[in-house]
Order: C-alpha cells, then sequence, then structure tokens
C-alpha cells in the first residue's frame, strides 16, 4: 500500500473509527513487551486493542486489522473469558488476549462471504476515476462506525451480524483423539 494511502486510512479510522469505539465505552490497550516490538503488530495493528468490561467479567474486544496489500482493513471481534482461558495457542491471562488467541472469533468485513476487506474499492458514493483524498477515507471509516450496532448486538445477544464471518479454531472430537493418541 503507498505510504500515502496508508497515512490517509490511518487518519480517517482516527477521526471516525476511533471516537466510535469510544463512545460505546471500548477504551485501547497499546501493545506492550514482546507485542510493542512485534513490527508485524505495529504494522497491521497500529491502534492496538480496544475492550470493554461485559458481563461476567469478561473483556469484550475490537480489532482493527489493516491489510499489508492494499489501502483497506477490517475487524476483527471476540469475547474473551474472564481470568486466564486455554485456548488452541495455550494458557492465556484475558488481559493479554488478541481475537486470534480465542477458538471462536468474527471478522467484519464489506462482503463476508468473500472476505473483502472495507477499502475504496468499488463504493457507489466515490467516483473511481478521481484520486483519492483524505475526505474518502474518512467517509469509509464513518461508514464502517455505522456497522457497530452489529458488534454491539453480538456482544449483548451472541447474534452474528449480517457482515461477520467466523473463524472457528475449536478442537473437534477427532482433534483431541489424535492428540490423545500421540500421548499429548
Amino acid at each position: 500500500m503507498a505510504d500515502s494511502s496508508r497515512k490517509m486510512l490511518r487518519n480517517g479510522i482516527k477521526s471516525q473509527l476511533l471516537p466510535a469505539l469510544a463512545e460505546r465505552g471500548f477504551e485501547m490497550i497499546p501493545t506492550t513487551g514482546a507485542d510493542a516490538a512485534s513490527r508485524e503488530l505495529r504494522v497491521y495493528f497500529p491502534f492496538g486493542r480496544h475492550r470493554r468490561i461485559g458481563a461476567n467479567g469478561r473483556f469484550e474486544l475490537v480489532e482493527i486489522q489493516l491489510n499489508k496489500y492494499s489501502a483497506s482493513f477490517r475487524l476483527n471481534v471476540g469475547i474473551v473469558p474472564a481470568g486466564e482461558f486455554v485456548s488452541y495457542w495455550g494458557n492465556v491471562a484475558s488481559a493479554d488476549a488478541w481475537t486470534d488467541h480465542l477458538n471462536v472469533h468474527y471478522g467484519i468485513y464489506r462482503w463476508p462471504r468473500f472476505v473483502k476487506w472495507f477499502s475504496l474499492w468499488a463504493q457507489r458514493w466515490r467516483d473511481p476515476r478521481k484520486p483519492a483524498v483524505q475526505g474518502d477515507y474518512e467517509e469509509l471509516a464513518r461508514r464502517v462506525a455505522q456497522l457497530l450496532p452489529e458488534v454491539d448486538r453480538y456482544f449483548a445477544d451472541g447474534v452474528a451480524g449480517k457482515h461477520f464471518r467466523k473463524s472457528d479454531l475449536t478442537p473437534s472430537a477427532r482433534d483431541l483423539q489424535r492428540k490423545s493418541a500421540r500421548g499429548g
């Protein structure tokens, strides 16, 4: 992604999406320790994690993930159980969890069936013959912020919205049987 496009995308997210998350009670959790040292996390997740405390002390987690190859992004959401939990990757403290640590989490996409990230590509409100300007990226982030009620509904009722795509790493009975047979 060109530096100017990345910068405009980041600025659009900062001006539109981050305030919308804060209005819903999400606080930004900056990366620390090994996460802060990871170039990958700094590039793909420059805004850290956003979380709020939900029912039974669990964390409701939202991440804004930038795409490596284009000026686009998606949201990752998940429910982190209170305390330490066992994930596909091992034991994880709730305070340190990212959505990838969860056995079940969701990506939020423009078109989830085709895994299309949010971008300026093919936006009906934008003339594709004109070069992108900062206002285009702000409008994109504003439109994604309008999807946050789907996120709230998921956290309240467990109902995934129409822009959600499920990622399920829950071990199957067959996986557990194989692990047991190997002595693990």
